[in-house]
């Protein structure tokens, strides 16, 4: 069974792109890209919608939910 992908690092990877290359792509800076990867932040809902269809991943796969709502048991 292959590895679940989850999280927008994995996801970018997976499409071998730089977090340059993804935040030219989406029009935001690497800063943002880093941010987003690193500290867990939520982005906007335009933005992570960009994301989403950049990398052709479903939004909650980029963004899991954080917390104990929504983990599996």
């Amino acid at each position: 069974m292959p590895p679940v992908i989850r999280g927008l690092r994995q996801y970018r990877r997976l499409a071998e792109l730089s977090q340059t290359d993804l935040a030219r792509m989406v029009g935001v800076s690497k800063q943002t890209i880093l941010n987003l990867e690193r500290n867990g932040r939520t982005p906007t809902l335009p933005l992570a919608r960009k994301l989403a269809r950049i990398l052709d991943a479903p939004l909650d796969a980029l963004f899991p939910p954080s917390g104990s709502e929504g983990a599996a048991a």
